[in-house]
């Protein structure tokens, strides 16, 4: 599969998430957020390993960084944006271990690692949003 159906795929589970308010197809991302589009939620890629695995077998790793920005700085306490966060991490962390998800809807072999940057602060078109990122590393093998 592609690194594009691995993004939309990425996109599609996380939508499901229970909390999350938008996670668009990667084509549809916006260049601008109003705060009730939030927690808006977006993939892309990062590095990767292509490597033959053998003779005409390629095994490659995939590294997803999926963003979510949970509300404008500013919005509500600091507080609130705490449990927000960690709402959500218990949410993500529940739906990339399922065993359902692991595939990534058939476009990967498996998930490798999950990990998370915890609550931090992000900008997107030029405002400061509360954010955290889950990195994914997935394995996937194709054949040329």
């Amino acid at each position: 599969m592609s690194i594009v159906a691995i993004l939309n795929a990425t996109q599609t589970i996380v939508s499901g998430i229970s909390g999350v308010t938008k996670a668009p197809q990667i084509a549809d991302y916006v260049a601008s957020l109003n705060s009730t589009d939030c927690p808006y939620a977006f993939s892309w890629p990062l590095q990767g390993d292509w490597t033959e695995g053998a003779i005409g077998l390629y095994q490659e790793t995939e590294t997803i960084v999926i963003t979510v920005l949970i509300a404008p700085v500013g919005q509500g306490t600091y507080g609130q944006q705490v449990v927000a966060a960690a709402t959500l991490l218990d949410a993500f962390r529940a739906a990339f271990l399922d065993l359902d998800n692991q595939d990534l809807n058939n476009t990967v072999e498996q998930i490798n690692t999950a990990t998370h940057s915890g609550l931090r602060t992000t900008k997107y078109a030029g405002n400061d949003y509360y954010s955290f990122s889950v990195t994914l590393v997935v394995k996937r093998k194709e054949v040329p």
